[in-house]
């Protein structure tokens, strides 16, 4: 969400995914569908983001091609930075409106869903 606040574009939509679930590779279809970028411009916008060093292909499943963050590259990892910097700063904002136990009541009310299991 950080790189996307601050760039409002289809790649940094791609790359704050790719940041954030950073363990994982995908495929085209699993990045449109977790960022909400067409298919068409994620098609354009991958290997641009290949061509810079900033996203790598990692293997073949069937025929979809699996993509993944490079975070050995220098550039990536300040993007990373910067994109924790925007989401801290965000959520301090946010913070800042509500007192303290409504915030994290709000918060843990999102994950109930999901402690439940």
């Amino acid at each position: 969400m950080g790189l996307y606040r601050l760039f409002e574009t289809p790649s940094a939509k791609i790359l704050d995914l790719l940041i954030t679930f950073r363990r994982f590779d995908y495929s085209l279809k699993d990045i449109t569908e977790g960022t909400g970028v067409s298919f068409r411009t994620a098609q354009r916008a991958i290997p641009l983001l290949v061509k810079e060093g900033l996203i790598v292909k990692t293997r073949k499943e069937g025929k979809a091609q699996m993509y993944m963050i490079n975070f050995t590259s220098n550039v990536v990892k300040k993007l990373d930075e910067l994109a924790i910097e925007e989401n801290l700063e965000y959520l301090d904002s946010f913070e800042k409106k509500r007192p303290k136990r409504a915030f994290v009541a709000e918060v843990m009310k999102d994950f109930a869903p999901v402690l439940a299991r």
